[in-house]
């Protein structure tokens, strides 16, 4: 982890918090002594604390929110095609870019964690709906009102500071493409014969979850042919 972190050091330092951090580091200390100091003197007296975490899974959130009356959690789900997609493209991933059988595997388990996680979902957010949300990956494309509406859910003030970033960091305001959100790409990227694997072991979260099921190379490179349904199922309105 402190190997990676060191890796992409400057795309993740942003903000006038992280200069304790730099201070810290321009003095030669170690990495882990100042992401320590980082963790003391700033975020542990943060009036908000939000932690990104990857591949978790739902079953045992509960007891965290039961236990933390405070705690908030949003739970982002994505259409498999496009993580798989993203995968192929990703040196530490276990999907080989010719391999059918990997991408089979792969799906296989992706849809099935998915699958438990839609059902595990739908019931925190029956039991905590303040506190539990629900969103999608592709309700982003138009980023800025999104994100005001995450903010107001946690229960955070939207600053110039914030809307200044995600405009700058998105062209959210400017019409252009955005830089880091590409809900689509896979449509152009992923070959068919992948796609057709998929399709096998994911079908039941295209449906749960508003995803067009392309049924040939053909619909799949269509661009008249809609991706999702609209507004999709856990979209924020």
């Amino acid at each position: 982890m402190l190997r990676f972190f060191k890796r992409n050091i400057h795309a993740k330092l942003s903000g006038k918090k992280w200069n304790v951090f730099r201070e810290c580091s321009a003095k030669n200390h170690t990495l882990d002594t100042c992401l320590r100091y980082m963790s003391s003197n700033v975020c542990s007296r943060s009036q908000n604390k939000v932690t990104k975490v990857l591949r978790i899974s739902l079953f045992n959130l509960k007891s965290f929110l039961e236990v933390r009356p405070n705690l908030k959690i949003v739970h982002l789900f994505r259409d498999p095609r496009a993580v798989i997609n993203s995968h192929i493209r990703t040196n530490w991933s276990p999907v080989r870019a010719n391999s059918l059988e990997s991408v089979a595997s792969v799906s296989r388990s992706i849809c099935g964690r998915m699958a438990d996680d839609i059902e595990n979902a739908k019931k925190l957010k029956a039991e905590f709906p303040q506190r539990f949300l629900i969103v999608q990956y592709e309700d982003f494309k138009n980023p800025l009102p999104k994100i005001r509406k995450l903010i107001d859910f946690v229960g955070m003030k939207f600053t110039s500071e914030a809307y200044n970033f995600i405009d700058i960091d998105t062209n959210a305001t400017s019409g252009s493409k955005l830089n880091g959100n590409h809900p689509f790409l896979y449509r152009e990227q992923l070959e068919w014969r992948f796609v057709r694997v998929i399709n096998r072991y994911c079908s039941n979260i295209y449906k749960e979850l508003g995803y067009t099921m392309f049924g040939s190379e053909e619909e799949l490179k269509d661009t008249e042919i809609q991706p999702v349904t609209s507004p999709l199922p856990y979209a924020l309105l």
